[in-house]
């Protein structure tokens, strides 16, 4: 309590002194709502069930209220199984005074690790307005940014009957922040002037000429050390900024003119316009080549194309030197290739021309979560290609579970994946479907002999199809994406949480010594084989030993392998867990 001394008043007032805890950290910014806004101020624990597709760096959690006014929030990471609530990873309650895009951050660190289920949570005392989206304008589940799925909204731990998502955004960082498949540089041949502005806001109006997972923006400047910056992304049509799409967060590091990568997770799509910009404070010195010395619009290895520069998503006639890091479309998790390798790859025989109405009829031996279909075809650019599940019966297709499109994009004979949001209950046979109008090449193999043949231990192949008839013996090159740690259930032992698990490889990749660390639930003889993506063995780490229960750990020289995916699987009588690795030399 504060009196008006000095001025001989009586005036009392009253000040809330908050003090916050600094935190600074950088990546993505994941958005675990689609936009579609409403609010209330329903009070209690509101939270989101979530299955990380890669292994995740959280680092601070935004949930989106409407306050100006720092606001005491309390925010819980839980372990989950499916949609219900496991033990408590994570808890951190302070003042949040950071906002952007409407979403309070608090710092919580905790790795969320590949294929497992958690629940993210936040609580809020004082009512205020928060954001929500009600379930109906929802199809669960749903993935962002090919690095985490969606599964339902919660209030009090409970998903059954919670009828609203509550709005929240993760800042997190993963593997592929730093994984560059594709550099795509976007600086235009011309003059380089050095520009200095305050408090910039540059960008690039583009247009994606291919199905693009991006991994992060780059960006040249000169910028203060310490300061925080920001990449944004935006949809577009030709040079007007539409709807936003996601963003990323980077503290630079040191001063002076240097390259600067920051990241930002989300698929672009063939035939789509996008605005990309970046934004930090302070004066900055950066490279531009202006409009008057270059060509635009410009075409940039084949796959974006720049149509103009921005300021603030108006024209500039300033283009920075922008550049992209990008993969193949964002599924997420690992994509095992369900080639019928006994009889060649690539298969033996070829429909030249046509149509494509194919189906595969496949039964996976546990539940498990699908991010994407895949299939190996020569397709022409712009075509509709369509990816479906059924369920299936003995004579053939029957219910519609999921289904998912893309427009075709790049040529020759390549993958063609179509992202998918499907939880494949073990046990169920599916028929996996593409229809696409017209396909300049489709190889396939015949399934008269070979059948069912079993890739990777966890995925049965029983049947080729043609347009959900299973009588049909062209078997067609598919791949499904899902994850890179699968657990392979004996009978009808199919639990969501293994209780046994292989942790990442160190290092990963390898190229000589490895050490692998494993857990089990209880005293088990083991076996621990390494496999190629064929599904072929191809080294033994040990055989028919006793394991104690608890952590345990190994090492194996991986100098003899050839460069290459591979995976680990762990076996017991009981069960059978695999991981991913890769070995370069």
């Amino acid at each position: 309590w504060f009196s008006n001394c000095t001025g001989g008043g009586t005036a009392v007032r009253q000040v809330t002194l908050a003090v916050v805890e600094p935190f600074d950290c950088g990546g993505s910014l994941v958005q675990l709502y689609p936009g579609i806004h409403s609010g209330g101020e329903l009070a209690g624990e509101h939270s989101v069930f979530v299955t990380a597709l890669e292994d995740i760096e959280l680092c601070a959690i935004g949930p989106s209220i409407d306050s100006e006014q720092p606001a005491l929030v309390t925010c819980r990471v839980y372990e989950a199984d499916g949609i219900s609530r496991g033990p408590l990873l994570a808890e951190i309650s302070q003042y949040s005074i950071w906002s952007l895009l409407g979403h309070r951050f608090v710092p919580v660190e905790v790795t969320l690790e590949a294929c497992r289920d958690y629940e993210i949570a936040y609580e809020i005392p004082e009512d205020v307005n928060r954001g929500f989206t009600h379930e109906s304008a929802i199809d669960y589940p749903f993935d962002v940014g090919g690095v985490i799925r969606v599964r339902k909204g919660a209030f009090d731990g409970v998903a059954e009957g919670t009828s609203w998502l509550p709005h929240m955004t993760i800042l997190a960082s993963s593997e592929s922040d730093t994984w560059i498949g594709h550099k795509t540089d976007l600086f235009p041949d011309g003059p380089v002037e050095i520009q200095s502005t305050s408090n910039p806001n540059l960008g690039l109006f583009i247009g994606a000429l291919e199905n693009m997972g991006l991994n992060s923006i780059g960006f040249e400047a000169d910028l203060i050390r310490g300061t925080r910056g920001y990449a944004w992304l935006y949809e577009a049509t030709g040079n007007v900024r539409g709807d936003y799409v996601t963003a990323g967060s980077f503290t630079v590091e040191s001063g002076g003119m240097a390259e600067h990568e920051i990241p930002i997770h989300a698929n672009l799509e063939y035939g789509q316009d996008y605005s990309i910009s970046i934004s930090f404070p302070g004066s900055s010195y950066w490279p531009a080549v202006t409009t008057f010395n270059a060509s635009l619009p410009d075409t940039f290895d084949g796959v974006v194309e720049v149509r103009s520069a921005e300021s603030g998503g108006y024209g500039s006639v300033n283009i920075p030197h922008f550049w992209l890091n990008w993969d193949d479309y964002a599924n997420g998790g690992y994509p095992f290739d369900l080639a019928k390798a006994s009889d060649g790859i690539p298969p033996p025989h070829t429909q030249i021309g046509g149509n494509l109405d194919h189906d595969a009829f496949v039964e996976s031996m546990n539940t498990t979560q699908v991010y994407g279909l895949g299939v190996m075809a020569d397709i022409p650019e712009g075509e509709i290609l369509l990816a479906r599940i059924y369920s299936a019966t003995e004579a053939g297709r029957d219910a519609l579970l999921a289904e998912s499109l893309l427009y075709t994009s790049g040529t020759g004979m390549r993958w063609h994946d179509v992202p998918m949001a499907f939880e494949w209950i073990g046990g169920m046979e599916c028929d996996i479907s593409f229809v696409c109008a017209n396909v300049n090449e489709l190889p396939y193999w015949d399934d008269s002999t070979g059948f069912p043949f079993t890739p990777y231990g966890a995925i049965q192949v029983n049947d080729a199809g043609l347009a959900g008839d299973r009588f049909y013996t062209d078997y067609i090159h598919l791949r499904i994406h899902g994850c890179d740690n699968v657990p392979t259930g004996i009978e009808n032992d199919t639990p969501s949480f293994s209780p046994m698990v292989i942790k990442p490889p160190i290092p990963n990749p390898a190229n000589g010594l490895v050490r692998f660390d494993y857990s089990v639930d209880q005293p088990a003889v083991a076996d621990l084989a390494i496999y190629d993506v064929l599904g072929r063995r191809v080294a033994v780490v040990f055989a028919g030993e006793r394991i104690p229960a608890g952590p345990g750990s190994t090492q194996f020289n991986a100098g003899n392998l050839a460069s290459g995916v591979y995976f680990l699987k762990l076996e017991t009588p009981r069960m059978a867990v695999s991981r991913k690795f890769v070995v370069t030399h």
